[in-house]
């Protein structure tokens, strides 16, 4: 890798050198003087030796088998879990007696009617209601001013004052008229490159060692050894058929007893006494009080209001501009170059002078030409003043409410009347006369001891069983294999195959070319400039607007204002009423209830007084100890590192890469090909140079 890179710097070195050559070092040397000459030499590159580590085999690790650590342990194993023996322990009872309800306390309902009477009540025909007055509006004529036309203002416009002035215009500007003189060729002899320098390259192979190195035929394995479980016998027992119980039923036990029977159940016989009723007055409503309403009419007062005749305006009157007389320069005629025959002594240096045919040409600035003119200048803008007229006001009378139209009420108080009703002042009762029940005495049969049962346990039966129980798991044994390693050749470089170059030189043949010794020139003869003189209008004073105000038109006009606005005025009608007859209930329908007693017997029944249970006694489970094989560490591999294998590589770096430089050298007759002397002084530094 650090081979391949070192390759690509040599080969961006090489082309950095080239892009310098062909900037860096031009087609000419730099800063040569005439007469020197100078020589473009190839500096060769210059190479160190590096040494440098190379892999030859990669470090590996190898992997190593731990096999697992097991550990013997012991835990209690349930031959026989914990079971229970039930005892049945009998239900006890007491004899108790009871009442029955053989039937149930009613009553005999009698229904009284109820009792009414006739009264007279006013009832309303029609209710009591208002009847409306429309009372219309009252108006009034007024006079206001209505602005026909609003107030405006008419423009008088003044003209601009203009004069005369006169001015140089350039009709047709100056030139030249060009003078072309040929240019002068000489021929000269030129060596040409036919065919470029180039190499031959001998191709030097690699030189190769053979070296042994392990190959893995067969990776490290592991053979896996089962060792089969160990089991053992052992007994346990097994409920071939449950504990039952067989049970015996002893009948129950009966005795007679005598009870008496309602052949007739008590009566009550009930004897009614009348209400006891008494006359009372009261007073009755004829007419019910009501109230009438009399308006009260509105309050008015006169009061007095400014009306706006003439609203606020304003008017305004212009101010006149102020301008005021300045002067600037004018450019009669902008500045110019022309050429201008002189004398040559002390000018040749100047780039500004030409000798064109033994006469000297200086190059002239003529500076240009400006005159005065006065200007007018807006010194204050025109502008308006404003004057305020402030609006105009008339009294005017108007009606005000002072107090609303309001009524005031009259109560009529109601009417009565005094009538006679009847008052129930001791309610309608019954007196009860009981009449005994009658009884008979009859004989059943009483149950003096219950049947019960005997439960009569039946035992269970076990047999004895045998199972295999696991004393030792199934366990594997891992056998560790070696990997099986072959030693094989590989041929390993010694020496990288190298390349010889022997230079090729270049091939030039002699040519002949025309070469300029003067160039073609051209002498300019300056055309001057054509002028004429024309007149335009300049303006003293600008146009300017004069506003001249034009007063609002008014006229007079007719509305009408209420003075009072359009009212309802309420007249009540009183509410007309008439008789009619109504039922009032003075006693309700009612119903009297006469109560029966209820009829009862006394029996005899069993209470259980404590219930029948089980009492369970308890029996422990039975424990024993086995041994188990535990995995306190799995089995794993082990990693081994092999150091990687390498060796020393020398190889060779570019330190200074090939590069071109011009030096100065003797002018030699043999040289002619590479030299280039300077012989002519008749132009500046600009000498010519052969391309190389």
């Amino acid at each position: 890798m650090q081979k391949k890179c070192i390759g690509l710097f040599c080969a961006l070195a090489i082309v950095a050198i080239a892009s310098c050559r062909a900037e860096d070092v031009g087609p000419r040397p730099p800063n040569a003087a005439p007469g020197e000459c100078w020589c473009l030499f190839t500096i060769p590159p210059v190479y160190k030796t590096v040494t440098e580590q190379k892999c030859v085999k990669p470090a590996t690790c190898r992997m190593e088998e731990i096999p697992a650590v097991f550990e013997t342990r012991t835990r209690k194993v349930c031959d026989q879990p914990a079971s229970c023996t039930y005892e049945t322990i009998p239900a006890v009872f007491k004899d108790e007696e009871y009442r029955v309800c053989v039937k149930p306390e009613s009553c005999t309902t009698e229904t009284i009617p109820p009792v009414f009477e006739t009264r007279t009540r006013k009832v309303c025909a029609t209710p009591a209601s208002c009847t409306y007055e429309t009372i219309p509006p009252v108006f009034k004529t007024e006079e206001y001013r209505v602005c026909v036309k609003p107030e405006s203002c008419t423009t008088e416009t003044i003209p601009a004052v203009y004069k005369d002035e006169a001015y140089q215009v350039c009709v047709k500007p100056a030139s030249c008229t060009t003078e072309t003189i040929p240019a002068v060729f000489k021929d000269e002899e030129y060596r040409v490159c036919v065919k470029p320098e180039s190499c031959t390259t001998e191709t030097i192979p690699a030189v190769y060692k053979d070296e042994a190195y392990q190959v893995c035929v067969k990776p490290a394995s592991c053979t896996v050894e089962t060792i089969p479980a160990v089991f053992k016998d052992e007994e346990y027992r097994v409920c071939v058929k449950p504990e039952t119980c067989t049970t015996e039923t002893i009948p129950a036990v009966y005795k007679d007893e005598s009870f008496q029977v309602c052949v007739k159940p008590a009566t009550c016989v009930k004897h009614p006494v009348p209400a006891v009723f008494e006359t009372r007055t009261r007073k009755v409503c004829v007419c019910p009080e009501k109230c009438i309403k009399h308006p009260v009419p509105a309050v008015f007062e006169t009061r007095t209001r400014k009306v706006c005749v003439c609203p606020k305006k304003c008017v305004k009157h212009p101010v006149p501009a102020v301008f005021e007389t300045r002067s600037r320069q004018v450019c009669v005629c902008p500045a110019k170059t022309e050429w201008q025959k002189s004398d040559c002594d002390g000018k040749t240096n100047d780039p500004n002078v030409k000798i064109v045919q033994g006469q000297c040409w200086c190059l002239v600035t003529i500076p240009p030409v400006y005159k005065s003119e006065e200007y007018r200048v807006c010194v204050t803008p025109e502008t308006c003043t404003t004057e305020t007229i402030p609006a105009q006001f008339k009294e005017e009378s108007y009606q005000v409410c002072v107090k609303p139209e309001t009524c005031t009420t009259e109560t009529i108080p109601a009417q009565f009347k005094e009538e006679s009703y009847q008052v129930c002042v001791k309610p309608e009762t019954c007196t009860t006369e009981t009449i005994p029940a009658v009884f008979e005495t009859r004989t059943r049969k009483v149950c003096c001891k219950p049947e019960t049962c005997i439960k009569h346990p039946v035992p269970a039966v076990f047999e004895t069983r045998t199972r295999k129980v696991c004393c030792k798991p199934e366990t594997c044994v891992k056998h560790p294999v070696p990997a099986v390693f072959e030693t094989r050749t590989r041929k390993v470089c010694c020496k990288p195959e190298t390349c010889i170059k022997h230079p090729v030189p270049a091939v030039f043949e002699t040519r002949t070319r025309k070469v300029c010794c003067k160039p073609e020139t051209c002498i300019k003869h300056p055309v001057p400039a054509v002028f004429e003189t024309r007149t335009r209008k300049v303006c003293c004073k600008p146009e300017t607007c004069v506003k001249h105000p034009v007063p609002a038109v008014f006229e007079t006009r007719t509305r009408q204002v209420c003075v009072c606005p359009e009212r309802k005025v309420a007249h009540p009608v009183p509410a007309t009423f008439r008789d009619e007859e109504y039922k009032v209930c003075v006693c309700p329908e009612k119903c009297v209830k006469h109560p029966v007693p209820a009829v009862f017997e006394t029996r005899t029944r069993k209470v259980c007084v404590c219930p029948e249970k089980k009492v369970a006694h308890p029996i422990p489970a039975t424990f024993r100890d086995e041994e188990y094989k535990v995995c306190v560490k799995p089995a794993c591999q082990r990693s081994i590192p092999i150091p990687a294998v390498f060796e020393t590589v020398e190889h060779q770096v570019c330190v200074c890469p090939e590069r071109t430089e011009w030096r100065r050298t003797e002018c030699k007759p043999k040289m002619t090909g590479s030299i280039e002397q300077k012989i002519s002084n008749e132009k500046p530094v600009d000498a010519v140079f052969k391309p190389y």
